[in-house]
């Protein structure tokens, strides 16, 4: 029987494959290539209609509305900017491609090879067109007339930067565009940096008046599944220098991760308009969220709650949010206050700026004024309008942050918004503020704490997240006897206020026994991971008496596929990506060793150019075998330092650090989170970007947690065999940084009065695990192991991490040394001592008599040092 099927909002599936051709008959460079898929997509649903016992119909709807979607983007587009993003829509293409294949995989009677060879003849003739359109210059020199010169450069320069020589026949648009005076050559793309063809928005704005005074809001989709939220903003032609003033809050914004902070998912600051997107609040502003359903106001204070922790997260940074209001606290899905929408007074300003004579801007003003119907001047501190009336300029600071959030309360407490014009909100905050009803003493007098008229009397935002905590636990405690039903015992659940101890207890026994759990599977892991590592070892070594061999053999190492193919060295680099992404685990696994055992042949620019970064990256993530796992790490690790950072971008676009991070977080074997460690410690030192995520999400600590179990994470030859002289030498230096900040944290805490000794000797340990190859830090080694002595109990991990550290002879001759310089010869032969102990080799006759030098000349009576040397100590 035949189906119909409609596609939601688009219509017929006959319907859509007609209305799609003649918008792709216009596109001529890539028309063989849309015309190819068009013509398989028609043959398929052929297939399809008839008898769909496989169940194809929802893969064959979502490829035809992704072709669909894509073709009509490209065909939006104007003639150069369908040049410039030649490669985005080529991708699209090949996505379409392969999904056809996949869906036609079993299907008899149809030559897949010779379909794969149509597809790639007619890819590189369209590549050939690419060039040929660009070096005709007279022609690009007429289509540049009616475009943005600076917006069309900005496009060239991201996407050169993502696709790299993919996209090296924009070599010379990028080079004409520079020739036009009005273009500013010093234009730089920001890390945060995104184009349309990564967000597509509804030209409508969505109906919200309380949006803020930057611009229209457009509801959007990030990179075709993601909703977002869109903000256009009208500026000047932006330069570098303009870029870097204006946008330094978009800066700051895109390294704030945080579930009380809304998250940035990039902007584009060359477009007309400019557009920033952001993560989406399914439930709107506060007040919008308590308005539309009365019950909501009981998680009211721990609403507040949410929004003082995201305001502390920023103040801690040295962020001042500058702009808070109701309509910046959002209510996300789950149920949190996310803030929004802070620091972007320089932004605001640069609006400002805008010139007055454009009358198309001056439109959009008019547009935006009568949709921002709320003037943030109503939130402002009454130290800010007062230097606004006096005419100064006007500096916010954390205390006018405290009194917008009171505000902000009040607003939400008193039911009516507040106030209007700003001299009667002056004259109301410097005099009294009338008490709302329903309110206890405890939220009032917090209000008025914040509220204060002199602004060093009002309460840091520490002390107002505590005492919000207080109020959102009884607000907690009341909605959950509202709730509980009858018959029903009258505790309340469990929290970090109320029955403390039972909690402590009882969380105390659970960690006992994850404990024992935990070391009953490590047990078992490191059983499994010896013998990985014989796995390893036994395969290092018949690679190299492969390679021998290989001289004399005359027929290269080959397996033969379910398909009848072979996968050996004379496959091509795109058919084994394609096993290596749908083959079954024996031919994934064949693919990945010729990619490996092969490099010149599938270089990294072959393997890159058919998206063999995001296959990788997958297996890292869902590999079938932990070897199978590491061998991708491997490669990938490969191609990122090997190309000289050519593809470090990319990967870095496909989430790798966060990948990585997460293996070394829940992945278990321990040969695995140390090749994730030297991957993370490669692209901390060659990305500043990676570096900055890599810190503040604790990935020292992740890292010091693989040192601890495993001091091999830097001198491990097979990691050093894919580092050059000068990268290690990076790494090093970027762990001694991080070792001086333990140390200088760990002299902090012993300078206080009351001393934090046990967090002194922690990070003193870190210190050391950080810094091993220096031992800048292993001369206070008895120090540090003092200190765990005494506090055994409390650090006992730390006692242990201490005691696994590696014994170089290194660290205890400069331990011996510094005791010497101290004249405590007692400790200075101990050390001694233990180092030849535990590193006879390194304490040579040379070594010894460097010491000398350093022993004081009358430290010791003669008489003591003998007895000490009969006892079996080292006399000098």
């Amino acid at each position: 029987m035949t189906q119909v099927v409609e596609i939601a909002g688009v219509g017929r599936v006959e319907d859509v494959l007609s209305a799609v051709r003649p918008l792709f008959q216009d596109l001529e460079d890539v028309k063989p290539l849309c015309r190819n898929i068009h013509g398989r997509l028609e043959r398929l649903w052929e297939r399809i209609r008839g008898d769909d016992a496989r169940g194809r119909t929802h893969a064959f709807v979502m490829t035809l509305r992704a072709f669909q979607a894509s073709v009509r983007r490209q065909y939006a587009k104007s003639a150069v900017v369908q040049i410039v993003t030649g490669v985005w829509f080529l991708r699209q293409l090949d996505q379409c491609h392969e999904e056809i294949l996949e869906m036609c995989r079993d299907d008899e009677g149809l030559d897949m090879n010779e379909w794969m060879e149509d597809w790639e003849r007619h890819r590189q003739t369209i590549e050939h067109a690419f060039m040929r359109r660009v070096a005709n210059k007279d022609m690009l020199r007429g289509e540049l007339v009616d475009e943005d010169s600076t917006e069309i450069l900005g496009l060239t320069l991201y996407q050169q930067r993502k696709y790299g020589k993919e996209a090296a026949y924009l070599d010379k648009l990028r080079d004409l565009l520079l020739q036009d005076p009005t273009v500013n050559a010093s234009v730089k793309l920001p890390s945060w940096f995104l184009s349309t063809d990564d967000v597509a928005f509804h030209p409508d704005p969505f109906v919200c008046p309380e949006s803020g005074s930057l611009g229209t809001v457009h509801h959007g989709t990030w990179n075709e599944s993601t909703s977002v939220i869109v903000k256009c903003i009208e500026l000047v032609v932006p330069t570098a220098d303009r870029v870097k003033k204006d946008w330094k809050e978009v800066d700051v914004w895109s390294t704030l991760q945080h579930p009380n902070i809304l998250r940035l998912y990039g902007a584009c600051h060359v477009s007309r308009p400019a557009w920033i997107a952001c993560e989406e609040a399914a439930h709107g502003n506060i007040r919008e969220y308590l308005d539309n359903d009365s019950t909501r106001r009981s998680r009211l204070w721990r609403l507040f709650h949410d929004a003082a922790i995201g305001l502390t997260f920023l103040h801690e940074r040295n962020i001042i949010h500058g702009n808070l209001k109701c309509s910046n606290i959002l209510v996300g899905d789950d149920g949190r206050a996310k803030l929004a929408d802070f620091g972007m007074s320089d932004l605001q300003q640069a609006i400002e700026r805008r010139s007055w004579l454009d009358g198309e801007t001056r439109q959009w003003r008019e547009r935006r004024s009568s949709i921002s119907a709320y003037p943030t001047s109503s939130w402002q501190a009454p130290e800010l309008l007062e230097a606004a009336k006096r005419g100064e300029e006007i500096v916010t600071s954390f205390a006018s942050d405290i009194f917008a959030f009171a505000v902000c309360i009040l607003e939400i407490l008193s039911l009516e918004q507040r106030w209007g014009k700003n001299e009667q909100f002056l004259a109301k905050c410097l005099n009294t503020v009338r008490r709302p009803q329903n309110i206890s003493d405890e939220e009032w007098y917090l209000i008025k704490d914040m509220c204060s008229p002199d602004p060093s009397q009002r309460l840091s935002i520490q002390r107002v997240k505590r005492r919000m905590y207080l109020l959102a636990e009884a607000e907690a405690r009341r909605d959950f006897q509202v709730h509980q039903t009858p018959g029903e015992e009258d505790d309340i659940p469990p929290s970090e206020d109320v029955d403390k101890h039972r909690k402590e207890h009882e969380m105390q026994r659970a960690a006992q026994r994850l404990q024992r759990e935990l070391e009953d599977l490590r047990r078992k892991v490191r059983e499994q991971e010896r013998a990985l590592e014989l796995a390893l070892e036994r395969r290092r070594q018949a690679e190299g008496g492969e390679k021998t061999r290989r001289k004399d053999s005359v027929e290269p190492k080959s397996t033969r596929t379910r398909r009848g193919d072979v996968i050996s060295v004379s496959m091509t680099t795109k058919k084994l990506l394609r096993y290596l992404r749908w083959g079954t685990p024996e031919e994934q696994s064949d693919a990945l060793d010729v990619l490996v055992d092969n490099p010149r042949v599938h270089d990294a620019v072959n393997v890159a150019r058919h998206n063999g970064l995001e296959v990788l990256i997958a297996i890292i993530k869902h590999g079938h075998s932990s070897e199978f796992r590491i061998t991708a790490l491997d490669l990938l690790q490969r191609i990122t330092t090997v190309s000289n950072g050519i593809y470090l971008n990319a990967v870095l676009e496909h989430g790798v650090t966060q990948i990585l991070m997460s293996v070394l977080h829940y992945r278990l074997v321990p040969v695995e989170q140390r090749r994730a460690a030297q991957f993370l410690l490669v692209l901390s030192v060659k990305s500043a970007r990676a570096r900055s995520f890599f810190v503040q999400n604790s990935g020292v600590e992740l890292m010091l947690k693989v040192l601890y179990e495993s001091h091999q994470i830097l001198i491990d030859e097979q990691f050093r065999a894919t580092c050059d002289h000068a990268l290690m030498e990076e790494i090093h230096k970027f762990l001694a940084s991080q070792a001086e900040s333990r140390a200088r944290e760990a002299d902090k805490a012993l300078e206080n009065r009351q001393a934090n000794r046990e967090l002194a000797a922690q990070k003193y340990t870190e210190a050391i695990f950080l810094d091993h190859r220096n031992g800048r830090y292993f001369a206070r080694r008895s120090e540090v192991y003092s200190l765990l002595c005494k506090y055994e109990y409390a650090s006992r991990d730390a006692l242990q991490c201490i005691k696994r550290l590696p014994d170089y002879g290194e660290g205890y001759f400069r331990h011996a040394m510094a005791l010497y310089g101290a004249r405590d010869v007692e400790q200075a032969e101990k050390a001694l001592r233990l180092g030849r102990q535990r590193d006879p080799h390194y304490f040579t006759r040379d070594r010894l008599q460097q010491l000398t030098f350093h022993v004081p000349q009358q430290a010791k009576p003669r008489q003591e040092t003998k007895k000490r040397s009969e006892a079996g100590s080292v006399t000098l």
